[in-house]
């Protein structure tokens, strides 16, 4: 399972393809992993989630959440 993480911004959007506002993460095998790793490269703010199965990250993806952060900003 591999995701593409992107922090909010400031004024409450999400970059898409081509901004600096992202990153991908894994491969991992547990979902738990990707967020915990999610977690931890937004710095505890609020940002999206979007998994896909596999080793690909193209194509639309399997989920996409939205995970609160706990830092403002």
């Amino acid at each position: 399972m591999k995701a593409i993480v992107t922090r909010q911004n400031p004024d409450g959007t999400y970059d898409e393809v081509g901004m600096n506002n992202r990153i991908v993460v894994g491969p991992f095998k547990r979902e738990r992993t990707v967020f915990l790793r999610a977690f931890t490269w937004a710095r505890g703010r609020s940002h999206r989630v979007e998994t896909f199965a596999g080793d690909s990250i193209l194509g639309s993806p399997n989920t996409v959440r939205y995970v609160k952060g706990t830092v403002a900003g």
